[in-house]
């Protein structure tokens, strides 16, 4: 999930000697992985590069289909148009690789074109090293890694978890919100997703919560340096050492005060409780209460406070309020289908009340049904 520190992390792992990591490097990839693995009626209802889904009741089967495959689909556009698309789209994280991408070789499948992608990363952020890991840093995609080990085998997965409380929070304070629905479906999915990539591949998935990072940074970088197979080294803790994408001195991407220091902090993680407003919590807790419980997340609510919930109480965000390009994504923007949608959350919560999430790993979709 954005919003959970996975930047600071990739800038972390892109000081130590034998590690090259980039930030965001290939998202539009995923989203066009996507959109290949779908049906006819899928694809003419949707573009190549919208956001990724939740997958929450519609899209049930392409889930399973994406998540059973690997990457030897061939493309379904031209290699030119997939860069050009993933340049756009990494120059405000990882511009020296944006730049240098242009000049990459061809491809016609999603493996070949991870290979490229992975190639221009050693090169733009490796000079001078012999680097044992190359890595990358993605967000909302988390679908995408059982597809990416069947064709690189042995390749890992670190996912990092965090309360979607101060992950709403968080996005509030850029003064570019995204809608609760959107918000609450797209974490929920992500903890189902987290939890299903770890039990189906235990020893290369790395599944930690943000929190107990930034409370015990040192023990956790030990540990993620442990996993990778590289030596532990107290320069990955030194802020004043990472670099953003342009190989400049990195200012933390934080949208609380104190934005630029050098340090891993912990201070902001009960910030959501002065930001976020009652209506607030309980929109986002709605949509997430089991799986909070499922990661250590203690809610304000109770499930029958919020199968109480009174739909003109949701917390809804007007048009303009909005991060601008979500504003066509906005499901909560009709009240009349916001409630809808929240008749049929309460269906799904009051369903799990006195159960966790099911474990069917037959059908992830189902463990946030």
């Amino acid at each position: 999930m954005f919003r959970s520190g996975t930047t600071l992390i990739a800038r972390m792992l892109n000081v130590h000697p034998e590690v090259v990591c980039a930030s965001d490097p290939m998202r539009p990839l995923v989203n066009s992985f996507r959109y290949d693995m779908a049906d006819d009626s899928y694809r003419a209802a949707h573009r190549r590069f919208d956001p990724l889904d939740d997958y929450f009741i519609e899209h049930a089967r392409l889930l399973e289909t994406i998540l059973s495959a690997d990457l030897s689909c061939r493309i379904g556009c031209p290699a030119e148009e997939l860069v050009s698309t993933v340049q756009a789209r990494a120059e405000m994280f990882s511009g020296l690789y944006a730049r240098e991408l242009s000049a990459a070789g061809s491809f016609k499948d999603y493996a070949g074109a991870v290979t490229t992608f992975l190639s221009v990363i050693e090169a733009c952020y490796g000079a001078g090293r012999d680097p044992r890991v190359t890595a990358f840093k993605e967000v909302w995609s988390t679908e995408f890694y059982p597809a990416l080990r069947r064709s690189f085998p042995g390749a890992k997965c670190m996912v990092i978890m965090r309360d979607p409380r101060s992950v709403v929070a968080s996005k509030i304070a850029t003064g570019e919100p995204y809608p609760h629905l959107f918000m609450g479906r797209q974490w929920r999915k992500l903890a189902c997703l987290a939890d299903y990539v770890a039990a189906a591949f235990p020893d290369d998935v790395l599944l930690f919560r943000y929190e107990d990072f930034v409370r015990e940074p040192e023990e956790y970088v030990r540990r993620i340096c442990g996993w990778m197979g590289v030596d532990f080294t107290q320069d990955l803790l030194d802020g004043n050492r990472y670099r953003d994408g342009w190989n400049q001195p990195w200012v933390q991407n934080t949208s609380y005060s104190g934005a630029g220091a050098k340090r891993i902090n912990a201070g902001t993680m009960d910030k959501w409780k002065s930001v976020l407003t009652r209506e607030d919590i309980a929109s986002i807790e709605l949509f997430t209460h089991d799986w909070m419980m499922r990661f250590g997340y203690e809610p304000v609510y109770t499930p029958e406070e919020l199968l109480a919930l009174d739909p003109g109480l949701y917390r809804r965000f007007e048009l303009d309020e909005l991060a601008g390009w979500i504003r066509p994504y906005a499901r909560d923007a009709d009240p009349v289908a916001l409630a809808g949608e929240v008749r049929v959350e309460k269906l799904r919560l009051s369903a799990n009340v006195d159960a966790w999430p099911a474990r069917d790993r037959m059908s992830v979709h189902k463990a946030w049904w």
